[in-house]
């Protein structure tokens, strides 16, 4: 029998599926349900299904590995349940979506569907007719899969990210690299060809192996509607994954250049050439790594402009002193929340702290900017100490600008 630990998205879609299926299980969520002990809950149970997000030093889970229950999450079951045609696996520290999603709008005519972290979850599509998938996958997706076996398996890069579930950045890799360990020389792994770390990880597996880097380019970056390195390597990942699947890249370029910024992502709110100051949305920065992405993003597409730079948010274990660097290209920093304090040590020139992000746009509101200065929200760290997401943290910045009066 199987256990649903955790009711959130992806575990109330397989639960969905277990009803229309007559498949029996228990459900148990943390501070919700009512059981004697653990006795009672792992009783008959040979497979938990765990939600990503529950961490692994839950008392439940201690005492599954005790009994030597298995342990899964919701895309190790997909996977075995479902068997799809073709299965690639999209994953990184950063840059996901917006690979999944520019994939899954190049891929549409070749019937490939989005899943996982993107969009609908993965057991609302177990009726898809061709059985071709896109994944994006998190590590908290990774870390228990056993027989997952990607057909072309996507790894766009690897930072000290999520610490505080993962606790080392060893195990943090472990889970990154699990879907390598069943692939095979008919499989292809596509990953950066200049990181060191995950060539040296590539070079361990008997996998066919795509590299990608920019001086393989054969796209003018300019013509992008997307900004900064990161999203031209973005642009080669894709190139990479069409050319494994023998696709005429010719027939795909006009749709690359035209593909927008995902929202939240370096989303710039006025169009370049009508601005008196630019303000640019990247709430999905969640940590340093992005922050510093999003600056030199800024720095190399708006070299003339003054920035002005909005951090915090929710205070993680991360190294928050990667930002000094980043400083003496910035006119001025604003932060906010626990994590804003932190960044101030080590910033010492044109800061400002608030409370939280309401109490920081409204000071914003009254400055005076002048042409062409842009203002970055790129917070580096989460939005879970006000918001329930990144995304209503970017919807939140958007709607408490006063935009109108900063136009021409």
């Amino acid at each position: 029998m199987y256990l649903l630990y955790g009711l959130g998205i992806a575990n109330s879609s397989v639960r969905k599926y277990f009803d229309e299926n007559n498949i029996s299980y228990k459900v148990f969520e943390d501070g919700k349900t009512n059981y004697k002990n653990y006795d009672d809950v792992l009783n008959e149970i040979n497979i938990i299904i765990k939600s990503p997000g529950i961490l692994n030093e839950s008392t439940l889970l201690q005492q599954a590995k005790k009994r030597k229950i298995q342990i899964i999450t919701d895309i190790e079951l997909f996977y075995n349940i479902v068997q799809p045609n073709f299965l690639i696996c999209v994953s990184g520290s950063n840059g996901k979506t917006t690979v999944t999603k520019m994939l899954g709008n190049l891929l549409a005519d070749e019937e490939f569907q989005i899943s996982g972290n993107i969009g609908l979850p993965l057991f609302d599509y177990t009726n898809h007719q061709s059985k071709k998938y896109i994944v994006e996958c998190s590590s908290y997706m990774l870390e228990y899969t056993q027989l997952l076996k990607p057909n072309i398996y996507i790894l766009l890069n690897i930072e000290k990210h999520h610490l505080d579930h993962h606790h080392t950045f060893v195990n943090y890799i472990k889970a990154k690299i699990k879907p390598l360990k069943q692939m095979t020389e008919e499989d292809c792994f596509i990953y950066p060809k200049d990181n060191l770390l995950i060539s040296r990880i590539a070079n361990t597996y008997c996998v066919k192996k795509l590299p990608f880097s920019l001086e393989q380019s054969n796209i003018d970056f300019k013509n992008l509607k997307l900004i900064g390195t990161h999203n031209y390597l973005n642009v080669m990942t894709v190139i990479n994954t069409l050319q494994a699947l023998n696709i005429n890249i010719e027939d795909k370029l006009n749709f690359i250049y035209h593909f927008q910024p995902l929202s939240h992502r370096l989303e710039i709110l006025f169009k370049e050439n009508n601005p008196l100051v630019l303000f640019v949305n990247d709430s999905k920065s969640t940590n340093v790594f992005a922050t510093i992405v999003g600056v030199n993003s800024i720095i190399n597409k708006f070299p003339n402009s003054k920035i002005h730079l909005i951090l915090g948010g929710q205070c993680i274990n991360q190294n928050y002193e990667l930002i000094i660097p980043l400083i003496k290209y910035i006119s001025h920093i604003y932060c906010y929340g626990e994590a804003g304090k932190i960044f101030m040590k080590y910033i010492r020139h044109n800061i400002y702290y608030f409370q939280c992000l309401k109490e920081l746009l409204s000071y914003l509101n009254n400055v005076q900017f002048i042409k062409d200065d842009v203002v970055l929200f790129s917070p580096g760290a989460p939005s879970l100490d006000e918001f329930n997401s990144f995304e209503e943290r970017g919807t939140f910045f958007i709607r408490n600008l006063n935009l109108k009066k900063r136009q021409i």
